[in-house]
């Protein structure tokens, strides 16, 4: 068969949450990002607030979109920001997300406790470890891991760590470059046990799985009673999808499968049988300026844009940045990602695995 043939059978324009017909909200987008061949529509639920797209990519389709991306490229480790990072980092996370053990010297605890009260920083540092709080003996999960950066750093930070991550390409980069357990396989197909993990991330992960409910169906499953679920993915409600529509980076077809709001986002976590804590969208500077530039440059070059030619920060991203945080004082829903932090509690297991057994 074809692949566009394939493709074309697999077309669904009923919403994974309520099971309505959504409406066509973009038609024949195309990656304007890797210029993977061919043409997608983006469909919206207004009862749910979710974005999915249809048709869904076949699997040359997603091998072609995956051949070049970013988890392929190993970041310079040596960077001004990486040095300040390993500097700063340490002060923060004592104060404020309980890593105790990183300082011992009274001084340092206590700059770090004044440091985390300025504007900003404890969310700038918070995204270091995904704001996830310290477990002593804690045993972390990443899915879709990439190529083991984030990992690497939650391991140096006491962490026991293990990732799962398709992309074999990415996955051998995770070994090689920081001899990381990792499983090359999707997080359904990886084996893993039930209830052993103290945490589980999933850093931009969620909107590029075909069938978010049963990844999240397998975090519940692999994570202990009181375990953290952390998940940061693009929000549809942000100032950036407001404003360049069709041109916002983070429709990213055919990549993305489903985007979503804070709603949207809750609904069916709650469903997979977690209990939803914390759910906001966050600000961060690195993240809403390259959105803003690479937005932008996809509004005025149209059918295809390279990473090179959008990293130049202007008055206009900052602008942008700008308006979005004091947007963000009156409405917590303007930000360009959305946190989601949930736990397995003893009452959401019993209730699940009811429901299971009904």
């Amino acid at each position: 068969m074809p692949q566009n043939e394939q493709a074309t059978k697999r077309q669904d324009k009923t919403c994974l949450l309520c099971g309505q017909r959504g409406f066509s909200l973009y038609e024949q987008m195309t990656d304007r990002l890797f210029a993977t061949p061919g043409s997608w529509n983006l469909f919206y639920c207004v009862r749910c607030s979710l974005i999915w797209l249809s048709p869904a990519p076949s699997d040359q389709e997603i091998y072609e979109a995956y051949k070049n991306y970013f988890t392929h490229q190993a970041p310079d480790s040596q960077s001004c920001r990486s040095r300040w990072k390993k500097r700063m980092a340490p002060l923060i996370l004592r104060a404020s997300f309980g890593y105790q053990h990183l300082l011992h010297e009274k001084w340092p605890r206590l700059a770090g406790r004044a440091i985390a009260l300025l504007p900003g920083v404890k969310n700038l540092i918070g995204r270091e470890v995904s704001y996830l709080k310290f477990k002593p003996e804690g045993k972390l999960l990443e899915i879709g891991c990439g190529n083991g950066d984030f990992l690497a750093q939650m391991k140096a930070w006491g962490w026991e760590v293990v990732g799962v991550e398709p992309d074999p390409i990415a996955a051998n980069i995770a070994r090689q470059k920081h001899q990381l357990r990792v499983i090359a396989a999707t997080a359904e197909n990886a084996s893993l046990p039930a209830d052993s993990f103290d945490a589980v991330i999933m850093h931009h992960v969620i909107e590029h799985h075909p069938d978010p409910a049963r990844l999240l169906r397998v975090c519940w499953h692999v994570l202990k009673t009181n375990g953290q679920l952390v998940i940061i993915t693009p929000n549809i409600n942000s100032l950036g999808h407001r404003h360049f529509g069709a041109n916002w980076v983070h429709l990213d077809p055919p990549r993305h499968f489903q985007l979503f709001s804070p709603p949207a986002l809750i609904k069916l976590t709650e469903k997979a049988g977690f209990q939803v804590h914390q759910v906001r969208s966050i600000i961060f500077f690195r993240f809403t300026l390259w959105t803003w530039i690479t937005s932008q440059t996809l509004k005025k070059k149209g059918p295809y844009c390279s990473q090179q030619e959008s990293l130049r920060i202007n008055w206009r991203a900052l602008a942008f940045f700008a308006l979005e945080k004091v947007l963000s004082l009156f409405n917590q829903n303007w930000g360009e990602e959305i946190l989601l932090r949930a736990t397995k509690t003893t009452e959401t297991a019993i209730s699940f695995r009811a429901n299971k057994d009904e």
